[in-house]
């Protein structure tokens, strides 16, 4: 996490940064024809029936159920989240025809958010309006939590910073 400056000039730390894209899932649409149509750049695909391989490229055994793909995700920090999911919307908008068809053909749309917060408390709103734009569309948002806190290698307890310690010593 990085400090930033508040307009008193009080050094804050960062609430949360994020990583949000989109992930698509079909039963049998061609994820090169996805990427053409949603003038995105793509971070991961497969096709229904392609063999499923591990890291270093060997075969699985089994082939994928379905089509998938995910965009490059767009990152930043808790005060952009609101501007980059209008903006995401905005050209979402633009490609309501595709995205209906895509849906009404059986896919699922998922626009994802991966939250990982810092050691402050905090949060965001995300307002009716974008999430009516996002129902309007039958686009489903998924937030993946973070915590700030890690788990303990040997025991996996929590620790804890000292800003979430009780002054009583006793427990949060």
């Amino acid at each position: 996490m990085r400090t930033i400056t508040d307009r008193f000039g009080l050094g804050l730390m960062e609430i949360f940064r994020f990583s949000a894209h989109l992930r698509l899932r079909h039963p049998n649409a061609d994820p090169d024809v996805i990427s053409k149509r949603m003038g995105r750049p793509v971070r991961r695909q497969w096709r229904t029936g392609e063999l499923m391989r591990g890291p270093e490229g060997a075969s699985l055994g089994r082939a994928y159920s379905d089509t998938y793909w995910s965009s490059e995700p767009r990152e930043g920090e808790d005060s952009e989240l609101i501007a980059v999911m209008e903006s995401d919307l905005q050209d979402l908008e633009k490609r309501e025809p595709f995205l209906r068809e895509f849906r009404d053909s059986g896919g699922r749309v998922v626009y994802y958010v991966s939250w990982f917060s810092g050691d402050r408390s905090g949060g965001e709103t995300i307002s009716f309006e974008i999430l009516r734009r996002m129902a309007d569309l039958r686009i489903s948002l998924a937030l993946d939590v973070y915590s700030a806190a890690a788990p303990d290698a040997v025991s996996g307890d929590v620790q804890r910073s000292a800003q979430m310690q009780p002054a009583d010593g006793g427990t949060v």
